[in-house]
């Protein structure tokens, strides 16, 4: 990958003019021509490979965000019938802490 990242970099920003197209031959043209589709294979499968992944993770992220959106569902449906006390328990509640604290005197 080292290699082919280097010969990328060296078609890419490499000046090629006309001059010299008169001194290389046909087959140094041919090779370079070769190396630049092999640099595009690997672009092209580099491409499709984080494509996939990004699709893997995208669902995840969709499976994980549900997850914690049923959670807080689940949580704030508790703590609305958790503060829900019935009335005969506070008044109960509420002569504990008087007599509690009539005991405390």
């Amino acid at each position: 990958v080292d290699t082919l990242q280097a010969h990328m970099d060296n078609i890419t920003y490499a000046r090629f003019s006309k001059e010299d197209m008169e001194i290389t031959n046909d087959e140094s043209i041919i090779k370079v021509v070769q190396l630049a589709q092999l640099c595009m294979e690997f672009l092209n499968s580099m491409c499709a490979s984080s494509q996939h992944l990004l699709q893997g993770l995208s669902e995840r992220v969709r499976i994980q965000a549900a997850q914690i959106k049923a959670g807080e569902s689940r949580r704030k449906a508790s703590r609305r019938t958790g503060s829900r006390r019935s009335p005969s328990r506070d008044v109960v509640s509420a002569r504990g802490q008087s007599a509690g604290a009539s005991h405390a005197r």
